[in-house]
């Protein structure tokens, strides 16, 4: 019977910590979906690497470029003048000191309208996720009328960067799409975790014998810490494929910067995992019989 007791002990206490450790992972996910900090932090050295700045300053030219006037035309040089003041701008942009104020007011945006495509999905066509470019849009604009000759104004004052400027980074399917809204759902949940948690691992300590409680709470830690040590294996090499474009690099970004984000939320799980493990084993010695102990009677 004791021995069916601490079985029974470990599975409660094993599931307790596997609803910890979702819960851990649902409070994670839902912070980066609706609150700004942890996404800016994910995205946080974005702005350092060469390929963002080289693939941004592609989209922007080019976006600039293809409102040119076409009355430009009727000009000799004059297009070829606008598009040497739209490289300037450009370069200059993501040099400006306000292209971090840019880069979060970007990812604001985008993470607001992403969680309302996904929330908004009704069965329909499945909704591509966008990377919102107008506030450095709004940077380059200011930067190229400001160093436009007067002669030119007029032309460059046309050209906006802002109307539906974005980047896809990825087309989602139906079934995708569904998976994404319903663990939004679960996730905003994640204090239902942590309370079924607390609630198996009090039963199962109440369920397992005198000593057999502690030995499934030894059993049921040590099982998490593995856990937790290849879940952050899996999490640190977790990759994508690269492709081409301003959005696959980014979403490439988002996604592995993301995984090792939560690989580092997750540590502080060891370190309640080794206390459990820590007071199992004291349990364990205090349980023994006392002549195992070498104390006398």
């Amino acid at each position: 019977m004791n021995l069916l007791r601490s079985v029974v002990a470990f599975l409660l206490l094993a599931a307790a910590a596997a609803l910890g450790v979702g819960g851990a992972v649902a409070q994670w996910a839902d912070r980066a979906a609706r609150t700004p900090g942890p996404m800016r932090e994910i995205v946080a050295p974005i702005t350092h690497f060469e390929t963002t700045r080289s693939a941004l300053a592609g989209v922007l030219t080019e976006r600039a470029v293809s409102e040119i006037p076409t009355i430009a035309e009727a000009v000799p040089g004059l297009t070829g003048l606008i598009e040497g003041l739209i490289s300037d701008a450009v370069a200059a942009t993501l040099d400006d000191p306000g292209v971090d104020r840019a880069w979060i007011a970007a990812l604001d945006s985008t993470r607001a309208g992403v969680v309302a495509d996904i929330e908004g999905y009704d069965g329909g066509t499945p909704p591509t996720l966008w990377f919102d470019l107008a506030p450095f849009g709004d940077l380059a604009r200011d930067r190229l009328v400001s160093a436009a000759p007067d002669r030119v104004k007029p032309f460059v004052e046309e050209i906006s960067w802002t109307t539906e400027l974005r980047a896809p980074m990825v087309r989602l399917d139906p079934t995708q799409t569904e998976l994404a809204a319903g663990a939004l759902k679960w996730t905003s949940r994640w204090g239902w975790f942590y309370a079924g948690a607390a609630v198996l691992a009090v039963v199962g300590l109440v369920v397992g014998p005198r000593r057999g409680r502690w030995v499934a709470l030894l059993a049921a830690a040590l099982v998490t810490l593995a856990g937790l040590a290849a879940a952050d294996s899996f999490l640190w090499a977790a990759t994508i494929p690269d492709r081409s474009g301003l959005g696959p690099e980014l979403a490439r970004i988002i996604v592995e910067s993301g995984t090792a984000h939560l690989a580092q939320w997750l540590h502080p799980g060891r370190y309640v995992a080794l206390g459990a493990a820590g007071l199992g084993a004291l349990g364990i010695w205090y349980t023994w019989p006392r002549r195992h102990r070498g104390i006398d009677g």
